[in-house]
């Protein structure tokens, strides 16, 4: 049985160091802590005990944990068939602001087709709000909002037709149609701190439309703009809703929109795989390939700093801290999927100076995770 490590890494600010004339931080690195685990960590979050961080969510492959030692409590979600024709499959949900977890649990017959499914909606201490059952693709709950609703797919293919459902009872609040196209490809993304989520879509027959659209979470539309044609990609909205940022024109096009559906800029980029706004919302993190990570100022655009990684390494997760010092993960080459079975943990300041960098022993294919604590150290 592999064992997956769980690492917490203290920032230690030492004394301020005189330069050139300019203040510059001096950091160490500490070990805090190391958990181990009986299956990899897909997702996790903080919580702070007695100045201490600690562990208030933990998402395996197996298993969903509340807390830590004696009191922590353990839901079991391991996968799997049960017989040839029939099998359990769990999938998590988390809420943008780690208030919501939803456990979908779903039995398959031959060919993926649902038996029955159950989605379970809990708190952040693990205690049950609400279970409720479905038996068809149009009632599968897709992702999970900051008060508790979720989003399902009600059209058989793509993005043209979705329901926001009531957490207490699993009805329909609002029916929502995204792009008038049958087939279509999309992302979504929920701010952290506000109660808004956004859409980015393409409609599949030749690209002719793409759009973005930003919505509260009872699903009112708020405003939608049309993009230039072609596929889009990924889309971030910041955590109070300043900034909205989207994928388009053959994802090489960057968009960014303010709170008034306003086009704030566009700036050109290669594929980008992963996108995040600072907690203040004035910076944007954007990674991609060749092996680079950019960090952009939100209001006009400009690219305050970038480091490219050595040939053969990516980046799989970024997280960035109140005092804007990002840190980000690779797993080995590869951009879909880690190659290596080395994972190197980097952390910059604000500046984009490398201050160090940190190799552990990873799990081969399995995408590693990296977020600082709530007190970004």
């Amino acid at each position: 049985m592999k064992r997956m490590l769980l690492v917490l890494l203290a920032l230690v600010f030492i004394s301020p160091m005189i330069s050139m004339g300019a203040e510059k931080d001096s950091i160490s690195v500490k070990l805090v802590w190391e958990k181990e685990f009986n299956s990899p960590v897909k997702s996790f979050s903080f919580t702070e005990e007695k100045g201490v961080p600690a562990l208030r969510i933990i998402i395996t492959n197996n298993e969903v944990i509340f807390g830590e030692g004696k009191n922590a409590k353990r839901i079991k979600t391991k996968s799997g068939w049960l017989k040839k024709d029939k099998g359990c499959f769990y999938t998590i949900l988390k809420s943008s602001d780690d208030k919501y977890i939803g456990i979908r649990k779903e039995y398959h017959g031959e060919n993926g087709v649902i038996l029955e499914g159950e989605f379970t909606i809990l708190n952040n201490s693990g205690i049950k709000l609400k279970t409720i059952n479905y038996v068809s693709h149009a009632e599968k709950p897709l992702f999970l909002l900051n008060n508790g609703n979720y989003i399902v797919s009600i059209a058989p293919h793509g993005w043209g037709h979705l329901g926001i459902l009531d957490r207490n009872t699993g009805k329909i609040i609002k029916e929502i149609y995204p792009i008038k196209d049958l087939w279509s490809s999309g992302y979504l993304d929920i701010a952290g701190k506000v109660d808004l989520f956004t859409i980015c879509v393409t409609g599949t027959e030749e690209q002719k439309e793409s759009i973005v659209i930003l919505y509260d979470s009872m699903g009112n539309e708020i405003w939608k703009r049309k993009l230039e044609p072609g596929w889009t990609g990924s889309v971030a909205i910041s955590p109070y809703g300043k900034y909205i940022a989207a994928v388009g024109k053959g994802v090489r096009w960057l968009y960014e929109f303010d709170r008034q559906g306003n086009l704030l800029w566009k700036l050109r980029t290669s594929v980008i795989d992963v996108m995040k706004y600072s907690e203040d919302e004035e910076h944007l993190i954007i990674c991609g390939p060749p092996n680079t990570i950019k960090f952009i100022l939100s209001k006009t655009s400009d690219i305050k700093w970038e480091y490219k990684l050595p040939e053969g390494r990516d980046y799989y997760a970024v997280d960035i801290s109140s005092n804007s010092y990002v840190i980000g993960i690779d797993g080995g080459g590869g951009r879909e999927v880690p190659s290596g079975d080395i994972n190197i943990v980097y952390l910059f300041d604000n500046n984009g100076n490398l201050l160090w960098k940190k190799s552990y022993k990873g799990i081969n294919w399995k995408i590693p995770k990296v977020s600082f604590s709530q007190d970004g150290k």
